[in-house]
């Protein structure tokens, strides 16, 4: 990335406006993992932001983070100060990498995950994050930093399928795609919904995840999540 380094993912606020977004993201991500991987191995954070993620994940095993900048509170066993746009030079395999929502910071997505394939471990499992629908693209995208936002099919086309299989592809957040509408035609970087949306919101993104942790594709949503198993 050019000019000032950041952080490539989001940092999960404390305020419960936003927070409940990453607990209902954080439950998928656990939902995967019980699905898909054995969770007491080593993971990696890849775009690891200030690791919120971390202190809310199940998994049990070693946990290490790669971003361009360090956090603020080290949360990982060990941390890699690099770009993973670049080949990393890490000798260690991982059994699982997680990527939320850094993708979308990178000028060299398709170069980014190449990258993460390589540190993965044979059949080790690569979950993806990503902002959905380049029509969505609005004020709040570029007070992120963000370059694109995904399709499902868009995401796929990242994944070298001689190097890995894609075993799940899809939406999240059916009931946000109202909220994209909304950042897009006020054309504002943040936008407030109040306590009663939220907790209704988050009854429907748990249902979200149910769906998808019982292995069932979302058909639109305002993410796009992929879980991939190297080859």
């Amino acid at each position: 990335m050019k000019g000032k380094a950041r952080n490539t993912q989001q940092t999960a606020p404390t305020e419960e406006i936003n927070l409940f977004w990453y607990e209902a993201r954080a439950d998928l991500i656990n939902r995967l993992i019980m699905k898909h991987c054995n969770y007491f191995g080593q993971l990696l954070d890849v775009g690891s932001g200030d690791g919120w993620m971390m202190d809310n994940i199940i998994w049990k095993g070693k946990k290490d983070g790669l971003d361009i900048t360090p956090p603020l509170k080290n949360r990982y066993d060990r941390f890699y100060k690099k770009s993973i746009e670049k080949q990393t030079g890490i000798k260690k395999k991982y059994d699982l990498i997680l990527c939320l929502d850094c993708l979308e910071h990178l000028e060299k997505d398709k170069d980014a995950a190449d990258n993460m394939i390589q540190l993965l471990k044979r059949r080790g499992i690569l979950i993806i994050s990503v902002p959905a629908y380049q029509w969505a693209f609005a004020e709040h995208d570029i007070a992120l930093s963000h370059k694109r936002r995904y399709t499902r099919q868009s995401l796929e086309k990242l994944i070298d399928k001689d190097r890995a299989t894609i075993i799940q592809s899809t939406y999240w957040g059916r009931h946000l795609v109202g909220g994209l509408l909304i950042y897009k035609i006020l054309k504002k970087p943040e936008v407030s919904f109040n306590k009663t949306i939220r907790k209704m919101t988050t009854i429907l993104l748990k249902h979200d995840n149910h769906v998808i942790g019982e292995g069932s594709r979302v058909h639109f949503g305002s993410s796009v999540f992929l879980v991939a198993k190297k080859i």
